[in-house]
């Protein structure tokens, strides 16, 4: 029996529009629903010569990534088609529901035929032309690992599709049994001022040397799924996917780059504002990472605090050229403070040009620098109106001079709705930070031994400024990335993201006095246990099963 979808749309072939136009005689060939070929032989017929076609430069057309867009897309096509859609979507799920039934019985360049009839068919129909033409510039020219799954990527591309036309009777992207399912698929939006090594792998790719520009771009981080989303039920944030593809034989506790794109701004602005509309709440978190951290390595990690938030909202990463050596700490110093004004850019732009209303910040060690500095340049009376706010701020094992946050922690305040710093008096890249600056204190190295009123008391009378500690959680040699390696500081940080709720009305902390009245907050249960993420979190990742494409 067929679907409802597909009974309302023959019963509509066979009657004329509200306007008393024949809906099929008006209608070009291609868009008869009837057609004497059947979508499989029409991809085998109009088959291409070159079974694997390159654009110029040995570069290739992503099929796929058109498809994904074009099912993003579409409630604009619903609007610019108007009451023609519905026979333009059976059409579409038509010519592609074969090679979704029989992905087998297809090669690649057959399957790619198939893409390639469902963009032609977008070109002859009025309001879908524009649109899809637009889609398909974005999709050429894009540079692929030699083992990339092009038949498996353009698979799931049009499933996703024709899910989305018809909302029926066609295989969803998700698993049929979600228990089968232990992956889940991220998007983190990113810009960077790194400079491109010419590498297409996401652990090379962007050097350490800087950047001319700053690019722009996504990652598709696949993420252990085990707070079991898939079993729950729960609709999943918009733009995350269950990831069929993952083998799950090895390496299964650990985070890998499963897709990366560099795209033009205007591409970039057009879909983040396309999320921000589908999104339940209008406010982003963006991630600044700290120094000796490759630009993988911070994609993972915060792909990691995004699936604990499990927040329907834009994610978005900053990454500046890192040395990715502790030797060369005062190299990442100067490149953290060259990057300032880029990233202040791209934070402004963000508050401007996306439709949303709150931007939160969460930065890591050095990163602290790059925001910090920031925001002091910053001037949120002078955005144009309509822009978004800044929300909350986690300052996570700053690297930063504690007097030096004193003096600025006032103004600070009022630009931002609520701050959260997570100290630890054991974190020895600190101490070295702190013998490296003279024997200034850092802000993210708490001794309580020490915390005189003029030296470890940066907030001065600042009330929503928000002070943990986090000493002895972490049992590493370095003992700075507690923010990721355990599981505590991350879901505690991550609530603060989310909710806005502050620490003294969050059950997982203790609030404690210094003999000179400054309150901070000690966790309950220093002794939270790590889920195989955290566990397999190190100060370093590699994505050596991965790729990247641009």
């Amino acid at each position: 029996m067929a679907p409802k979808f597909f009974k309302n749309v023959s019963n509509l072939l066979t009657r004329r529009s509200s306007s008393g136009r024949d809906l099929d005689s008006e209608r070009s060939p291609s868009d008869k629903v009837l057609n004497d070929q059947s979508p499989v032989s029409e991809a085998r017929t109009s088959r291409p010569s070159d079974p694997e076609p390159k654009d110029e430069e040995g570069t290739y057309t992503d099929y796929g990534l058109f498809l994904n867009a074009l099912a993003g897309h579409v409630e604009e096509l619903q609007d610019s088609i108007d009451y023609d859609y519905p026979v333009f979507a059976y059409n579409i799920v038509q010519k592609i529901k074969p090679a979704i039934d029989n992905p087998d019985g297809l090669t690649l360049a057959e399957m790619r035929q198939v893409a390639a009839n469902v963009f032609d068919h977008c070109t002859r129909v009025a309001g879908a032309a524009k649109i899809a033409a637009q889609l398909m510039d974005m999709s050429r020219g894009v540079v692929i690992p030699g083992d990339w799954d092009k038949k498996g990527e353009l698979l799931r591309a049009l499933k996703r599709l024709a899910r989305a036309l018809s909302d029926e009777d066609i295989a969803p992207i998700m698993v049929k049994n979600p228990a089968a399912c232990q992956f889940l698929e991220l998007p983190v939006w990113f810009a960077t001022c790194r400079k491109p090594t010419g590498s297409t792998t996401p652990s090379a790719y962007f050097g350490t040397q800087r950047g001319l520009d700053m690019e722009l771009g996504y990652v598709n981080v696949s993420v252990p799924d085990v707070d079991d989303m898939a079993l729950s039920g729960a609709p999943l944030p918009h733009g995350w996917e269950h990831d069929r593809d993952r083998e799950v034989k090895k390496k299964k506790s650990r985070l890998l780059i499963a897709k990366c794109l560099v795209i033009q701004k205007e591409q970039f602005g057009f879909h983040v504002k396309k999320l921000t509309k589908l999104a339940t709440v209008k406010e982003a978190v963006m991630y600044v990472h700290g120094y000796n951290n490759k630009f993988s390595a911070a994609a993972m990690k915060f792909a990691l605090a995004a699936y604990k938030m499990k927040a329907d909202a834009p994610l978005f990463m900053f990454s500046w050229p890192s040395f990715q050596s502790y030797q060369l700490y005062t190299g990442d110093e100067a490149n953290a403070m060259w990057a300032v004004p880029h990233f202040l850019h791209f934070l402004t732009i963000a508050l401007k040009f996306f439709g949303l209303e709150k931007v939160h910040l969460i930065a890591h060690s050095m990163g602290s620098r790059v925001v910090l500095y920031s925001l002091a340049r910053l001037a949120p009376e002078l955005l144009p109106e309509g822009s978004a706010k800044l929300g909350r701020l986690v300052l996570a094992a700053p690297d930063f001079d504690s007097g030096e946050f004193r003096l600025m922690a006032p103004a600070l305040a009022q630009k931002m709705e609520h701050i959260t710093v997570y100290c630890a008096s054991d974190d020895q890249a600190l101490q070295l930070s702190t013998r490296v600056h003279g024997g200034h204190p850092r802000l993210g190295d708490f001794r309580l031994t020490s915390a005189k009123a003029d030296v470890h008391s940066p907030y001065g009378d600042v009330e929503n400024i928000d002070t943990i500690d986090a000493s002895g959680l972490e049992s590493g040699l370095v003992r700075h990335g507690y923010i990721f390696s355990h599981a505590g500081v991350l879901e505690d940080a991550c609530e603060f993201l989310k909710t806005g709720i502050p620490a003294e009305q969050r059950p997982a902390l203790a609030a404690r006095k210094t003999e000179h009245g400054l309150t901070y907050y000690t966790f309950v249960d220093p002794s939270h246990k790590a889920s195989v993420i955290e566990q397999e979190m190190p100060e370093e990742n590699t994505a050596d099963e991965s790729g990247f494409v641009r």
